[in-house]
């Protein structure tokens, strides 16, 4: 199946609080509309109970698409982040001061 790419741009333009139905659903998630259809996706979100034609809530689609990383707090987020990039760089100075040591071991 192609994405269609016109109708993910104008599902991209709506709240998340509109109902949406297979095929904006398959626009925005990549997965094939019989995916959907069938519901056999794990943790994909109900749709809208008691309607003859399958709605979901276009704001619980977009939470489930985003990973689980960018919905932990903010603060959370930043001291994942400062610590991962303290630790490359003293991983990057590790290794040059290594590489110093072996160039000056090899040219005594």
């Amino acid at each position: 199946m192609e994405r269609d790419w016109n109708l993910l741009e104008r599902v991209s333009r709506l709240d998340d609080l509109v109902w949406v139905g297979v095929l904006e659903v398959a626009a925005l998630t990549g997965l094939a509309p019989t995916t959907i259809r069938a519901r056999s996706v794990k943790d994909f979100p109900t749709p809208m109970p008691g309607l003859r034609h399958l709605k979901w809530n276009l704001g619980q689609v977009r939470a489930w698409m985003t990973p689980a990383e960018m919905k932990l707090p903010l603060q959370s987020q930043d001291a994942g982040r400062q610590s991962n990039v303290s630790t490359k760089i003293i991983r990057s100075s590790k290794a040059r001061s290594q590489r110093k040591v072996n160039t000056h071991g090899a040219s005594t």
